[in-house]
């Protein structure tokens, strides 16, 4: 027992002799350096008894000062060594508290000051802190391996053979499985995996086209590839669908658009015109005018200023064609019917020229 004290001795004063030294060199450095000098650590050493009995080991002790807060000191065989070391050098001279477990609060406390060493600083504590709750671990069940099975064998279905497209699926609970591969009367690759071992024990209900088999299988574990026979009765034929035959779209006529259709105009007939009947126009028969004979004159006479004689103007009278009462035609000899006045015209006119003749001669032969 004293050599176990004194080993306990040895230590603190090691420890002690550490903070010591510590201290002197960070108040060498604060002699030179302008900064403010960082806070001196504090070193407190004793015994911790609660009711008299030593605090068990496995405790811890912790110091507080203001918000700071020291690191554990676990006790070993009663005994404790706490480091307090707060970086805010305006904690210094505040009220330092030391705790068990960090609950319960120790019957003595001290103001903090730095570099202060005290190796019997015993401390007492009314009683050990309360247990922390060990977090119990929650077994979960694990589920059941749900088995996969794939199924393969026969299929019978009452008083026909198996209709053509048919579906044969597993039904599982809420589960169904992917449609097997039929071939004729027989089936194979049904796979079964729901994934959920819990359905274990349940039953299996295979469906033909929806029309269930009589016989079902339990899901349970066991070998991969299963055969069976399964057997179907009542199953009714398939309904022939009848395939619509899509109504003709009626294909709109288009609508013809008038087109102003240009109204022929009436093709004039051209009218015969009746064509004026040749008239005969009557030639005069012209008149022979003699020549006067010329008579030597002695001495030349006035001649009195001559008078253009009247040119004879031929008037051609309508002759109308008088048709041949017996012999239908038209006769070649025109009708002449001149008027009195007309007659007596066309006769000045012939002996006009004879009288200006005769008129010339007679002066001629004055003296």
């Amino acid at each position: 027992m004293r050599s176990k004290m004194r080993g306990q001795m040895g230590m603190r004063l090691v420890v002690a002799l550490i903070v010591a030294v510590t201290a002197v060199g960070v108040l060498g450095e604060a002699a030179f350096a302008q900064p403010p000098a960082p806070t001196i650590p504090g070193f407190y050493s004793g015994t911790a008894t609660v009711g008299g009995q030593l605090v068990p080991d496995g405790q811890f002790i912790i110091a507080r000062l203001g918000d700071y807060e020291s690191k554990p000191a676990f006790v070993v065989g009663g005994t404790f060594d706490l480091v307090v070391s707060p970086e805010d050098s305006s904690l210094i001279n505040q009220k330092l508290s030391f705790f068990l477990g960090g609950q319960i609060e120790a019957d003595r406390t001290v103001n903090f000051k730095p570099s202060s060493v005290d190796l019997g600083f015993d401390l007492k504590f009314l009683k050990l802190p309360d247990p922390t709750p060990t977090p119990t671990a929650t077994l979960t069940a694990t589920p059941p391996t749900a088995p996969t099975i794939v199924y393969s064998g026969s299929i019978i279905v009452a008083g026909s053979d198996v209709p053509s497209g048919a579906t044969l699926v597993a039904n599982l609970g809420s589960y169904q499985s992917l449609s097997a591969l039929i071939e004729g009367n027989s089936f194979r690759a049904l796979v079964v995996d729901p994934g959920d071992g819990y359905l274990l024990d349940e039953s299996i209900v295979f469906t033909l086209n929806g029309f269930p088999a009589t016989q079902s299988v339990i899901y349970e574990e066991g070998e991969l590839s299963r055969t069976l026979a399964l057997v179907f009765v009542g199953l009714s034929a398939p309904t022939a669908t009848p395939t619509l035959t899509p109504a003709p779209t009626a294909t709109p006529v288009p609508t013809a658009t008038p087109t102003a259709t240009p109204t022929p105009l009436p093709t004039a007939t051209p009218t015969a015109t009746a064509m004026p009947s040749a008239t005969a126009t009557r030639t005069p028969t012209p008149t022979s005018t003699p020549r006067p004979t010329s008579t030597p004159t002695p001495e030349p006479t006035e001649i009195p200023a001559q008078i253009p004689s009247p040119t004879p103007t031929s008037i051609e009278a309508p002759s109308t064609v008088t048709p041949d009462e017996e012999g239908g035609g038209s006769s070649c000899v025109p009708s002449l019917n001149v008027s009195a006045g007309t007659g007596a015209m066309n006769v000045l006119l012939l002996l006009g020229p004879i009288g200006l003749v005769a008129g010339y001669r007679r002066i001629r032969r004055r003296p």
